[in-house]
């Protein structure tokens, strides 16, 4: 029991109705709670969190913090293969869970769970996760904003919500006074409230152009893989998702040439011999895809 109340706490802290990771949760067995966390931008604040639960119940929470180009599946599952899993994991999205099938536990009995619409809900398995992560928090902090919008914040609890939100405080923008800057993995709530788009890989911009464009034309294949994963707005539409394969490169020791080239379908011998430069492919749209540019791929 104490990994749910645990994972309660994860969830009320952090959680933010639209990202692409989420918290999964084994059955916990002892004295102290050990959780692998994929995400390491919020490794203090998951430390922070465990120190503030540990001197309420006394219960110890490990954090295991994995940094960038890590095959974090892979580890997963070579805990697994070892005996050796933690109580709870990050898994990077939705289809990460099939990986898991029969082994979460279900939350959906937890009173907490019915504060979101946005949990990963399996058909035989139950409640199996959360999103977490640092989006949104800037919203959510910002209460003068939402006061003046009349946007009560406890009702943000699922992409609806948001989106609704978004919407108001952008028709908004002119009487209070905003220029914002949003960063988000999730590309179907920036759709609503952006005028210019920046898709970066690694601190690298990849293509950038007016909001209304690159959604009606992407170009670079990282673009079309993030807008392919999308959650479809009718459950008849039919829609295929890019996977990415290869891990990411740490920033400190990047590969030559294009830093997407090692997960990129497209990439080549000359992808990898500089990093491709911005190059106007329309008004307003640039991207930074050599094979693009060159009209090799479209």
């Amino acid at each position: 029991m104490k990994k749910k109340v645990f994972a309660t706490l994860l969830a009320v802290s952090m959680i933010a109705s639209m990202v692409p990771a989420a918290v999964s949760v084994q059955a916990a067995d002892g004295d102290s709670i050990r959780l692998v966390n994929g995400k390491i931008e919020v490794d203090a604040q998951l430390k922070k969190l465990a120190e503030m639960y540990e001197k309420e119940t006394g219960t110890k929470v490990e954090i295991e913090s994995m940094g960038g180009g890590i095959d974090i599946q892979g580890t997963l599952k070579g805990y697994y293969q070892s005996d050796n899993m933690p109580d709870i994991f990050v898994n990077g999205g939705a289809t990460d869970f099939a990986n898991w099938t029969d082994l979460l536990v279900d939350m959906s009995d937890q009173e907490w769970a019915s504060d979101t619409d946005s949990a990963y809900v399996d058909e035989s398995q139950g409640t199996i996760g959360f999103p977490y992560t640092t989006e949104a928090i800037g919203l959510a902090y910002n209460k003068d904003i939402l006061d003046k919008a009349g946007i009560d914040p406890s009702t943000l609890t699922n992409i609806d919500a948001y989106k609704a939100a978004f919407e108001k405080i952008d028709g908004m923008k002119d009487e209070l006074g905003l220029t914002y800057i949003f960063i988000s993995h999730d590309l179907s709530v920036v759709k609503y409230i952006s005028d210019r788009i920046i898709i970066m890989y690694l601190g690298r911009i990849m293509e950038i152009g007016d909001a209304k464009e690159i959604y009606a034309n992407p170009a670079h294949p990282y673009t079309k893989a993030l807008f392919s994963a999308i959650p479809p707005v009718s459950p008849y539409e039919k829609k295929e998702t890019i996977e990415l394969k290869g891990e990411i490169p740490s920033p400190l020791n990047m590969p030559p040439g294009c830093p997407f080239g090692n997960r990129c379908p497209f990439c080549t011998d000359v992808c990898k011999q500089s990093v491709p430069e911005l190059k106007a492919i329309g008004d307003n749209h640039e991207v930074a895809c050599v094979r693009y540019q060159k009209g090799e791929i479209s």
